[in-house]
């Protein structure tokens, strides 16, 4: 019996995917990439490098001339910015290509003339952001979303 009890938990071990036995979980992996994506997104607006963290912007996101010119405007009104937290969001909604992120920042941003939106949406801090991450062909993480709530 006992014999038959070590064959099962081999067989259970031998069938466990490779993180499973000490190797590195892909997802694991995977999100730690996304989540450095977005945390370099905002260090590029911090570091007044907004065509830099545009870039990082996916193409879909982008949209039209006037869509990217409104990006600017908004990351060029940030004076200052910080990610204070990153945590998975919907995790049990994520792919290989597509993750979510719940981001808590440090914002400060000064309004000129009179945008649609003032202060393009910022508030007291802290401010929540919900961003959505995917990967393109290229296995390059991009920002595809970022909203103000999940």
């Amino acid at each position: 019996m006992r014999r038959a009890q070590i064959l099962a938990a081999l067989l259970v071990f031998a069938a466990a995917p490779a993180y499973a036995q000490g190797g590195v979980d892909p997802w694991d992996t995977a999100s730690a990439r996304a989540q450095a994506r977005v945390e370099e997104f905002y260090a590029l607006i911090d570091a007044r490098q907004v065509g830099d963290a545009m870039a990082i912007l996916d193409p879909a996101l982008l949209g039209t001339l006037a869509d990217r010119l409104n990006w600017g405007r908004q990351f060029w009104s940030i004076r200052s910015i910080h990610v204070l937290d990153v945590e998975p969001w919907a995790t049990g909604e994520w792919t290989e290509t597509r993750q979510r992120f719940k981001v808590t920042l440090e914002a400060y941003v000064e309004t000129q003339g009179n945008p649609a939106m003032p202060a393009y949406g910022w508030h007291d801090n802290p401010n929540i952001r919900w961003i959505t991450t995917t990967r393109d062909a290229a296995g390059s993480w991009r920002i595809a979303e970022i909203a103000t709530g999940p």
